[in-house]
């Protein structure tokens, strides 16, 4: 682990792209954050008079207008200061995602790690990101990894989400840990891919088969249906608290 830890329309024919990674979980901070307030001072983000979550709602507007600055800009504000609130890293996410900028969405998610070191969340999102990187851009993924002198990113993107396992053994957390090792052979496997080849260590593919040995059997069964399992729950949990929080805005 490194640096504080150790595809048109983004992947548009995997499941497992930035869309899932963008609604897996992606309100858990929500009460975190529900009591913070803002205002704007001379250009800058404060505490006082505007609720946290309406400037959200407020960015989340700008991006599905397509006014992609200025939703980037307002979230990066609100990350600066609210370092932990996880909800505002997976909007600005998706402002990243729409822009097909892989890159920028694992370093986005690096630095909610680096500010977050023992939130079990951040490493997932973190590692789920450097693996669409892998999977979905070689050449933005080449640069982040000489960037973070990393030696084999897809096995960094698995060791982020084993640590996120480690700290927070969750089972979604454990479906999507195993599924490196299909993935990885789905791509390896494309004729596209003969030349820029991804690896997984034996102690790596190990640990993963250790720690996602109790979701073994729900993880065959859900992927056989084609969709993340963590979809299925997660995105239902986000959708709901997306509605309780516009009945009560």
């Amino acid at each position: 682990m490194t640096e504080g830890i150790n595809r048109r329309k983004f992947l548009k024919n995997s499941a497992l792209g930035i869309s899932a990674l963008v609604f897996a979980s992606s309100l858990q901070a929500i009460n975190v954050a529900s009591s913070c307030l803002l205002k704007k001072t001379s250009g800058s983000l404060t505490i006082s008079e505007k609720n946290l979550m309406d400037l959200y709602k407020q960015a989340m507007d700008y991006f599905y207008k397509k006014r992609y600055s200025d939703a980037g800009l307002l979230l990066n504000q609100l990350i600066i200061k609210h370092p932990n609130v996880l909800y505002l890293y997976d909007g600005l996410a998706r402002v990243y995602g729409a822009q097909q900028n892989l890159y920028n969405v694992a370093t986005l998610y690096l630095k909610g790690v680096n500010s977050n070191p023992q939130n079990a969340f951040f490493y997932h999102r973190y590692g789920l990101s450097l693996r669409t990187l892998c999977l979905g851009n070689a050449v933005q993924a080449q640069r982040f990894a000489n960037k973070h002198n990393i030696s084999n990113l897809y096995e960094s993107a698995a060791e982020q989400v084993l640590t996120a396992v480690s700290l927070n053994p969750k089972e979604c957390f454990k479906l999507d840990l195993k599924d490196f090792p299909r993935l990885l052979k789905r791509y390896n496997e494309n004729p596209r891919n003969l030349q820029m080849q991804l690896f997984l260590s034996a102690t790596v593919i190990s640990q993963i088969e250790y720690s996602t040995a109790s979701v073994s059997e729900k993880w065959t069964t859900s992927r056989t249906s084609g969709k993340p399992a963590i979809l299925l729950a997660d995105k239902n949990f986000a959708n709901r608290k997306i509605k309780q929080n516009l009945h009560s805005g």
